[in-house]
């Protein structure tokens, strides 16, 4: 989920920390990996306050589908497949690179 205000006062959201070490290997695996990898329906909020896709180069370009000789990959399709035993978790592409601010790199730079 996202911070969004609608998703903070329209719906109650819970965060918590994973202590589990095979709970937390379980959602990185399989949930985290499997979103940064969607290129359908993940969107990225710009400086301005904005969203656009993940797939899309620049604001205001109004492009319907990931670019030609990429296949779609949708996240919340993916996990009821593999819910329902009808995917696997191989099945999950690797995400596309995404850029980063500097002030981003810098903090990056501080955790490793």
């Amino acid at each position: 989920a996202d911070w969004m205000p609608r998703n903070l006062y329209e719906r109650v959201e819970v965060i918590f920390p994973l202590k589990d070490a095979l709970l937390r290997e379980r959602a990185r695996r399989q949930i985290l990996e499997a979103y940064l990898a969607d290129n359908v329906k993940a969107r990225l909020l710009q400086r301005d306050g904005k969203y656009i896709r993940a797939w899309q180069t620049q604001p205001g370009k109004r492009n319907v589908r990931p670019p030609s000789g990429t296949a779609a990959f949708n996240a919340q399709e993916f996990l009821i497949a593999l819910a329902e035993g009808k995917q696997l978790l191989d099945a999950i592409p690797a995400p596309a690179p995404r850029r980063l601010r500097k002030g981003s790199l810098e903090r990056k730079d501080k955790l490793q």
